[in-house]
């Protein structure tokens, strides 16, 4: 007795639900009841994401670029207003300093540049390509800046190549003002010389050659063949 009535009472809901219209046969929604007195409530705004775009400097001295001379050197790449936060250099559990510059940019954007006392992790296999610095000056590099770009995340490849454009003009604004010998963004794949990057910002001719990168790979007989990335 009780299987059927639970047989019954599943047919009868499933019968319901192939009963109800569909959202190409349905007609207008109504508007949400509301009693008098009853305040309409305020949609919620849509929460931005954002994302982080990530650059390194390698460097021939372990240096923290200088705030005021940074934010100079930004605004002379495109980069104005940069605004410093005020932050102190903490000590991590091993009592080495973390040393880090934070500034807020418009748009709500921000840079973040954080010294890191220890080699470029990936300098030994970046160095293929006419962009790329002599061997000697990136093996000497004993520190590196992370160069971090909040920015809002792309969800098309116009805004992906925009904000690459931004993190590229940081890394030159970044390299103008430290010992750097070498600057690869984290998606990239050959590590550029610094000069190369600075023209490339200011320069007439577009961001191509800081955003494009020029891998070289030998073929047989005495042959080399180009790639870009």
């Amino acid at each position: 007795m009780h299987h059927e009535t639970r047989r019954v009472a599943l047919l009868t809901l499933l019968i319901c639900a192939l009963s109800l219209p569909t959202s190409s046969d349905a007609g207008p929604a109504e508007p949400a009841l509301r009693l008098p007195g009853m305040v309409a409530p305020k949609p919620k705004p849509k929460s931005r994401k954002w994302a982080f775009n990530t650059g390194f400097v390698l460097l021939a001295s372990p240096t923290l670029p200088d705030a005021e001379s940074l934010r100079k050197a930004a605004a002379g790449f495109g980069l104005p207003r940069l605004v410093m936060r005020k932050s102190k250099p903490q000590k991590t559990k091993g009592k080495r300093l973390k040393e880090i510059r934070i500034f807020d940019m418009p748009g709500g954007r921000s840079l973040s540049v954080l010294l890191l006392r220890a080699p470029y992790p990936l300098q030994k296999g970046n160095l293929s390509g006419p962009r790329a610095p002599h061997p000697s000056a990136v093996n000497k590099s004993k520190a590196h800046l992370l160069v971090l770009l909040r920015d809002r995340l792309a969800t098309n490849g116009k805004e992906r190549v925009q904000t690459d454009m931004i993190l590229m003009r940081c890394l030159a604004a970044v390299t103008k003002v430290t010992p750097s010998v070498a600057a690869i963004a984290s998606w990239g794949n050959v590590l550029k010389r610094p000069e190369l990057i600075q023209k490339s910002v200011v320069g007439s001719g577009g961001m191509g050659a800081a955003l494009i990168d020029i891998t070289l790979a030998r073929n047989p007989p005495g042959r080399i063949s180009a790639l870009t990335h």
